[in-house]
């Protein structure tokens, strides 16, 4: 299962729960759909900001001894496994990732903008 397919599954049970229609009706989908990611970036960016250093070594530490490990032939690392269970192909290039991900800020633009002014939120408060 691909990451745009995790996606849909959890917009299907959302959708199955019926909280939107109870509330205030189908705008409010909308309404908790933006708060709940602006929200997440949110913490996002406040953790980012406390703990980037740390994050970033150790994201880069862990990149490096995985690289050697399959350098010399410890570890054996599907590359293309790792693009498809981000829902890219196993073959995409850089600038196709580049087209998928503008072409779903397109289409997610209002979850797009409250995810990032959400992190900037949480970046410049943390």
């Amino acid at each position: 299962m691909d990451f745009q397919q995790t996606i849909d599954s959890i917009k299907d049970w959302w959708k199955s729960l019926g909280i939107e229609q109870k509330i205030l009706g189908d705008a409010s989908y909308d309404a908790v759909q933006v708060s709940v990611f602006f929200v997440t970036f949110f913490a996002i960016g406040f953790l980012f900001k406390k703990y980037l250093r740390f994050i970033f070594m150790s994201l880069l530490i862990t990149f490096l001894v995985i690289k050697g490990l399959e350098y010399y032939n410890l570890v054996h690392v599907d590359w293309g496994s790792l693009k498809s269970m981000a829902g890219f192909e196993p073959t995409a290039t850089l600038q196709m990732m580049y087209n998928k991900i503008t072409i779903w800020i397109r289409t997610n633009m209002v979850v797009f903008l409250s995810s990032f002014v959400g992190f900037v939120v949480g970046y410049k408060l943390g």
